[in-house]
């Protein structure tokens, strides 16, 4: 069943948009009236992140989500077939010379991003935008012939995909700048070795990656943030850390990307994927103990060395 439900999907994506996004009516009032997609996941994450919405701003915003959901279902179909020409049509990087700067000192970056508006086609375009060599860290998925056929779509166009258990190689053997793609809004498998802040109103825990690599490898961070222009249509805004100052206090890389992302959900949050389960950990009893530990753990391992 495995790879009979993959060529469906595949021979599918090579329908024009227009007809997909007719499917996406359809899953749409799907999820409206028939099978209503993890909406109590859905509507309760909002609630905890927007208290101060009524009843009526809560189903409003659940309906628009299940509108953005369904483009976005589509959309990441039509991708395991897009051409690279159609792909740099519908998303663009608004300020290029940001990676193009570092690439010409030959400085490596960790790009972060979220699973905000349309990730799967940053991840299969990125490297026809940028010079940098991109690789993406992640865990395989279960099924294994899902993984090396979504794996070979996403590497098409030069995306190198690297397990989360093997990526030290890679970044210790780059012989050119790189980028290292994070989404950085995934649940931490291990909460004790995440940053914890507020974050929508509540303790959560931030993958810690990102800031890890940027400091263990002295890899610049910049922040990829997409911007839905109109349907099928998108844009990257980057966001550099000021590489320029001493190294950073533990947290502030992490609270830094982090506080990006919230800024996007406050100003947009339909395009934020609230149907996963974001907030499955439980907090430390005292957030300000926590923090002093992994501060001196912090210092011990990096001292005050600056991010060139």
């Amino acid at each position: 069943m495995s790879r009979i439900g993959f060529y469906t999907v595949y021979l599918i994506s090579f329908l024009p948009l227009p007809v997909l996004y007719g499917f996406a009516r359809l899953l749409e009032l799907l999820f409206n009236s028939v099978w209503p997609y993890r909406k109590n996941v859905i509507q309760n994450q909002i609630i905890k992140a927007f208290p101060d919405y009524t009843s009526k701003q809560v189903s409003q915003l659940v309906l628009r989500y299940y509108r953005h959901m369904s483009e976005l279902i589509v959309e990441s179909v039509k991708n395991l077939s897009m051409s690279k020409t159609s792909l740099r049509k519908r998303l663009h990087i608004e300020n290029p010379e940001i990676l193009n700067n570092l690439y010409s000192k030959g400085q490596s970056v960790v790009l972060v991003s979220a699973h905000y508006n349309n990730w799967e086609w940053l991840i299969s375009a990125l490297p026809s935008l940028i010079p940098h060599k991109v690789l993406g860290i992640g865990a395989p998925l279960r099924n294994s012939f899902w993984n090396k056929k979504l794996n070979m779509c996403r590497s098409r166009f030069g995306f190198h995909v690297v397990d989360s258990k093997s990526y030290k190689h890679y970044l210790q053997n780059c012989t050119s700048p790189c980028a290292v793609l994070m989404l950085s809004d995934q649940s931490p498998s291990n909460p004790d070795k995440a940053y914890w802040m507020r974050f929508l109103n509540q303790s959560t825990a931030i993958a810690f990656g990102p800031e890890l690599i940027s400091l263990e490898y002295s890899f610049v961070p910049v922040y990829a943030h997409i911007n839905k222009i109109k349907r099928g249509y998108y844009s990257i805004k980057l966001i550099s850390f000021n590489q320029n100052s001493v190294q950073p206090h533990y947290g502030d890389i992490s609270a830094w990307h982090a506080g990006i992302l919230q800024q996007g959900i406050i100003q947009n949050p339909q395009y934020w994927l609230w149907s996963h389960r974001r907030w499955k950990h439980k907090a430390p009893e005292s957030i300000t103990e926590w923090h002093m530990l992994q501060t001196e753990q912090f210092k011990k391992r990096f001292g005050r060395q600056k991010l060139d």
